[in-house]
């Protein structure tokens, strides 16, 4: 399940940057967030947990700090390895003068080895010009983010490769396209065309999941400036061995600098496939960490709360 999201946090959140390094990883990682939410829990489609279980397993945040370190590498190996390189004054001499391309192999990061082949295709040569050099977000145009392969290997040994290429899911849906963002005044938009991302292990494990959203993820403000949200989108995942779908909806998430997670909003999650279910996350605000859980199976209807580690732990 980590391994998964650490692809797609990378996928998704290379489509946006800034000059200074803590604003790119701060932005980065609340939308790495999001995108972890929607990964971690999909186990809970298999078998009857208890509320308090499906919400740990629905935010695994002890796995995913300790995963951290090594998306936040992945991240950067794509971006240092960005041609033209990012600070460039401009795009000029690139494909229509508006592509940034990153490929290469071997990417040291943690010791897991990471090799890329990605491109970013902007819609004008100012919106490329205005995003490569670093200084603000455009406040307009837009931005497509595909890739013929995002591979790492890791240790364990696993191999996990992404791709937007045309695949199928096990419905027979062709998923394919990457990631449109859309810039705006103080708003960025995320709309997932299609991922998929496959896994192997020495000793034969695998998995083979899709990502699309069903709705762009919109995100306003910044977190460095305590007035970031995750406004509305909605992400499936399709777990095309296990034939099933996950499918999480978000509401009015907000970060501000007393908290390492949201501070109010909230995070549904729909289990579509042989096991039905439902799973409701509402941040309680003024707290931090504190999340209201409801359940839904069926005629089963559970409510509980769970307190998050503490940050940093």
């Amino acid at each position: 399940m980590k391994k998964l999201s650490i692809l797609l946090s990378l996928i998704v959140l290379v489509s946006c940057q800034k000059k200074a390094q803590e604003l790119l990883e701060s932005e980065n990682t609340t939308l790495k967030e999001a995108v972890d939410a929607s990964m971690d829990g999909a186990d809970v489609a298999i078998g009857d947990d208890s509320s308090a279980e499906a919400s740990r397993s629905l935010f695994g945040q002890r796995n995913a700090l300790r995963f951290f370190s090594l998306r936040q590498s992945a991240f950067k190996c794509v971006m240092k390895n960005l041609i033209p390189s990012l600070g460039s004054p401009n795009c000029q001499g690139t494909e229509e003068d508006k592509t940034v391309l990153s490929k290469f192999e071997g990417c040291q990061a943690h010791l897991r080895g990471i090799s890329a082949d990605v491109k970013f295709s902007f819609d004008a040569p100012n919106t490329c010009d205005k995003w490569i050099g670093g200084t603000e977000l455009p406040v307009s145009g837009s931005l497509t983010t595909t890739a013929n392969y995002i591979k790492i290997e890791t240790a364990r040994p696993w191999e996990i490769v992404a791709t937007s290429n045309a695949t199928k899911n096990y419905l027979g849906e062709e998923i394919s396209g990457g990631v449109v963002t859309t810039f705006g005044e103080n708003t960025r938009s995320f709309d997932v065309k299609g991922y998929n991302v496959k896994a192997s292990h020495k000793q034969g494990k695998q998995y083979d999941r899709s990502l699309r959203t069903l709705e762009p993820l919109v995100v306003t403000g910044r977190r460095v400036n305590g007035d970031m949200k995750l406004v509305s989108g909605k992400i499936q995942i399709d777990h095309n061995i296990a034939e099933f779908s996950v499918i999480s909806t978000y509401k009015d998430l907000k970060w501000d600098d007393s908290c390492c997670y949201p501070t109010g909003g909230s995070i549904e999650k729909e289990l579509k496939g042989e096991k039905e279910k439902k799973i409701t996350s509402e941040f309680v605000a003024g707290s931090c960490g504190l999340v209201k859980i409801t359940v839904d199976k069926g005629s089963d209807h559970r409510e509980g709360q769970l307190q998050l580690e503490a940050c940093g732990e």
